[in-house]
């Protein structure tokens, strides 16, 4: 699998995340630390190692901030692969997957780079200060309500949010709706118009569905259908 790494400090993206523990712990990660199922990281697919990321389970409205030092996830339809123990302060260990908002951290981000770079500590900081650690929490389950949690985990309101399979992005209306008519045989498929900047996309969609057992499956027969970059969206 090919990953094609950019650098974007205004990165925003909704889906849905997994998470890795015990079969990866002790092994080495993608930039080359020692992965750590009870540190709270994450593996992405494209964002910059290291880089600082904020997730937020949008089920149950934590949030949680998290360092990218891996590549993946591998399984299709997953947007970040979260540490063992991020599943349990998220809330969504025993489910397996959750629905997410993943932003890039710009200003601590780029901090990271800076330190990778050079080995130090940006210029206008001041001497005392030590590069941020990698968040290490105890490997007993904490919940959000627990003395000291309130320091690692925000909790917010969340409205529910509907998944989709989206096959494309189309420039093109007629190619658009091309491509819906290709689809109509796996569900209510649909066209939606939106901007990115001063570009107008129309989006084709499969969905809302119900569960994320039913979004991998669809996407699974979408990619079959000819749609190689379909993926899973949670809008």
């Amino acid at each position: 699998v090919w990953y094609y790494p950019a650098e974007d400090f205004a990165y925003t993206e909704t889906g849905v995340a997994s998470w890795y523990g015990p079969k990866f712990h002790g092994r080495s990660t993608a930039n080359g630390d020692v992965f750590d199922m009870n540190e709270l990281t994450a593996a992405h697919r494209t964002l910059p190692m290291p880089s600082m990321v904020r997730v937020t389970n949008l089920r149950n409205g934590r949030s949680l901030k998290l360092l990218v030092n891996d590549r993946g996830p591998f399984a299709r339809g997953r947007i970040i692969d979260v540490s063992r123990r991020a599943a349990q302060l998220l809330g969504f260990k025993a489910q397996g997957t959750t629905r997410v908002r993943v932003e890039i951290i710009p200003d601590e981000s780029r901090r990271l780079k800076y330190i990778a770079l050079n080995g130090k500590l940006p210029p206008e900081e001041k001497i005392e200060a030590k590069p941020v650690p990698v968040q290490k929490v105890a490997a007993l389950p904490l919940p959000a309500s627990a003395p000291g949690a309130e320091r690692i985990v925000s909790t917010g309101t969340v409205a529910a949010e509907p998944v989709f399979v989206q096959a494309g992005a189309y420039a093109d209306l007629s190619n658009a709706s091309r491509a819906r008519e290709l689809l109509d045989r796996y569900g209510a498929a649909q066209v939606s118009e939106t901007k990115i900047g001063p570009t107008r996309l129309y989006r084709v969609r499969l969905g809302p569905l119900d569960n994320l057992k039913r979004a991998d499956d669809t996407l699974a027969r979408v990619i079959s259908a000819g749609f190689p970059n379909a993926r899973i969206v949670v809008d």
